[in-house]
């Protein structure tokens, strides 16, 4: 079992590694096009499903989430969630 655990750990962490590498230069760009959205008067609209609907939602509260402590406009995020039921 410890041994197993160590394992994951250490995957854990060549993976961070990893990505540390590989998505500086990708991540900078993604947040400039939302920057340059912003600035110009454009909304970001965050959308997924499951798991990936609460990241949308989780995102776009952390970005106003600041703004809404200092009593400034909040920036124009959508979070958009499919809601089905069978």
């Amino acid at each position: 079992m410890l041994d197993r655990i160590k394992v994951c750990f250490t995957e854990s962490i060549q993976t961070q590694i990893a990505a540390a590498e590989a998505l500086p230069d990708a991540i900078s760009r993604a947040a400039m096009t939302l920057v340059h959205s912003l600035l110009n008067g454009n909304k970001i609209l965050c959308c997924g499903n499951g798991t990936s609907a609460a990241n949308a939602q989780h995102f776009a509260a952390s970005m106003n989430q600041p703004v809404l402590k200092q009593n400034v406009p909040v920036y124009p995020l959508l979070h958009l969630i499919p809601i089905m039921w069978s």
